[in-house]
């Protein structure tokens, strides 16, 4: 079983190294793709110091992660596939690991883990799906880390590319919510399978309100594909959301009203968290009391309460947004 791992790059030759070393050190059969947007700080150093680990490289410019991605894609020729990012690594025995699971259980197409997030200034920890709910987590969030993510070829027939590149925040929120969609079969796994490095260059750490966007649209064009459109618009309408764009997504599945719900449940905190530290606080209010009401369960596990406290405090918000610290 081979693995095919893109390395998506562009100016982080800084980290570039650790990512490689992690990669490279994986007892199992890889195929290294790293895809340069034309970096001109210490990635070329860093690239020619590694050739012989890497199976191909280019560095060009491009027009952004996701389109690297997809030059990547073209490429591959392995059984399973994903991406780490120039700035993340793979844990020790990582794929080892996954082999083993894609080979005990042949009808699986997504493998996916938890994350190990650290860095500078940051609480450190695991990052991972909740073992609950896990059909409607797929249907309305990136519900899982995506350095530990891991996708059968044979899921990907006929695709020509494997993300979208009009989407810079949310490509892999749209890529899983498809490959789920079209009824391919995903599997948690208890484990840490991926370091993520979080500094202050990082997209998840600067692009919040982006992401929110992104996640917001992507939604909308799920719920359109599961018959749930109804549903959508009237949650829109009550909490102020307002998607710019159109996605069309293809859906063999048959999703009940009450795993909709859920899953808009899920979505809903995701954007509390995304516009919270973006700022955006009366959208978050709005948002988390439409939750509260339409289900507390989901409310409460996020702990989410303290979150709507602080919306409802005069002028506290205001001082923690001018002070950066909220």
């Amino acid at each position: 079983m081979k693995f095919s791992i893109i390395i998506p790059s562009f100016q982080q030759g800084i980290y570039l190294q650790d990512t490689i070393d992690s990669l490279s050190s994986q007892n199992a059969d890889t195929e290294l793709l790293l895809m340069d947007g034309g970096s001109t700080d210490s990635t070329i150093d860093v690239i020619k110091a590694n050739q012989s680990k890497l199976d191909y490289w280019v560095s060009e410019s491009d027009r952004g992660q996701s389109h690297a991605i997809n030059k990547g894609f073209e490429k591959c020729t392995g059984d399973i596939i994903t991406w780490v990012n120039s700035d993340d690594q793979l844990a020790e025995g990582a794929l080892t690991k996954v082999e083993a699971l894609f080979k005990e259980n042949p009808h699986v197409d997504v493998i996916h883990g938890d994350t190990y997030l650290f860095g500078p200034g940051i609480t450190e920890g695991t990052k991972g799906a909740p073992n609950r709910d896990l059909q409607s987590q797929y249907l309305g969030k990136m519900a899982f880390p995506q350095p530990s993510s891991f996708i059968r070829r044979s899921a990907l027939k006929g695709w020509n590319e494997l993300v979208q590149e009009g989407l810079h925040f949310g490509m892999d929120y749209d890529l899983f919510v498809r490959i789920h969609l079209q009824g391919s079969k995903f599997m948690r796994v208890n484990d840490v399978l991926s370091r993520s490095l979080l500094h202050d260059e990082c997209k998840s750490m600067t692009s919040d309100r982006k992401f929110a966007e992104d996640w917001l649209n992507i939604f909308k064009g799920v719920s359109a594909s599961v018959g749930k459109k109804d549903l959508f618009e009237t949650m829109c309408q009550r909490t102020g959301l307002k998607p710019s764009e159109n996605y069309t997504y293809s859906s063999s599945l048959d999703v009940s009203d009450s795993v909709y719900q859920k899953a808009t449940s899920y979505f809903l905190a995701g954007q509390v968290s995304f516009r919270y530290n973006a700022h955006d606080y009366d959208d978050v209010k709005k948002i988390l009391q439409y939750l509260k009401n339409a289900d507390r369960e989901v409310f409460d596990y996020f702990n989410l309460s303290k979150t709507l406290l602080r919306t409802q405090i005069p002028g506290w918000l205001w001082f923690k947004k001018i002070a950066g610290k909220a």
